[in-house]
């Protein structure tokens, strides 16, 4: 048994393969056996836990592994999507293969990351602002991309 399996309660690690089912946290709760009326909190909940993510990853590699998925292989088919979509002049299938290169190759984010500046937490940056540091106030335009909270 794994580290991270074993970590895990035998409802959490259920939670862990039926999510890989459809990667839907509340119907993967659901069929763990969490209750129904709080499947929808404990379902995120657990997305958000350590040993959870761990589990979930070790599963997709094991299911990536089995299926022999790798990452080059669905770049190729990718590739291999767009060219014959743009061969035969469908636009929509053609962009959205470029779309999912482009995310691959990280062009394109679909939400914020934002990471401790300088290895320093968020009370000290804070502080630091609140202080009128110039190093802080650049940490932080370029965290949001732009030059002032007033634009």
């Amino acid at each position: 048994m794994d580290t991270a399996q074993a970590a895990l309660t035998p409802k959490q690690d259920r939670f862990c393969r039926e999510y890989l089912v459809d990667l839907n946290a509340t119907g993967a709760a659901r069929r763990a056996g969490y209750s129904v009326a709080t499947a929808h909190v404990q379902g995120p909940r657990l997305l958000v836990n350590v040993r959870v993510k761990q589990r979930i990853a070790e599963l997709q590699g094991i299911s990536a592994e089995r299926n022999e998925v790798t990452v080059d292989s669905v770049i190729v088919m990718l590739l291999d999507s767009y060219r014959d979509a743009k061969a035969a002049n469908q636009h929509g299938p053609a962009v959205r293969a470029a779309e999912l290169l482009g995310k691959r190759l990280g062009m394109f984010r679909d939400r914020l990351e934002v990471s401790p500046a300088d290895g320093q937490d968020d009370t000290v940056l804070i502080a630091r602002l609140a202080k009128g540091d110039p190093a802080a106030a650049a940490v932080l335009t370029r965290l949001i991309g732009r030059p002032s909270f007033n634009s």
